[in-house]
């Protein structure tokens, strides 16, 4: 008796699975202009991935980074396709509560 694999019974009977789609690509083709997320408030939790990817698209980047991760922001250095350049916060010589505290 030859042996099947699962996927081969299930095809057999066609009961495979639909495909999950790839959510990349979900966000890809999303636009968010047409969209009214459900769940808006930072206490709240999304059922749809429609309103994680409205949220994504809602974010910019470069206030989220100026808020985070920026020390300073090096608009003399030469970017492609009008991107901003920075000094990150790691990159400075200032010296972190971390350093200070493994010093003593």
């Amino acid at each position: 008796m030859q042996r099947r694999s699962l996927h081969d019974i299930l095809d057999e009977f066609d009961q495979l699975p639909e495909p999950i789609p790839e959510p990349a690509v979900e966000h890809e083709e999303f636009d968010s202009e047409d969209y009214t997320p459900d769940a808006t408030a930072s206490d709240e939790t999304a059922d749809d991935i429609r309103d994680v990817f409205a949220a994504l698209d809602y974010l910019d980047a470069q206030r989220v980074a100026a808020r985070t991760i920026v020390h300073r922001w090096n608009d003399n250095a030469s970017t492609s396709d009008g991107k901003r350049a920075f000094v990150p916060t790691w990159g400075t010589n200032l010296v972190s509560p971390f350093k200070v505290s493994m010093l003593y």
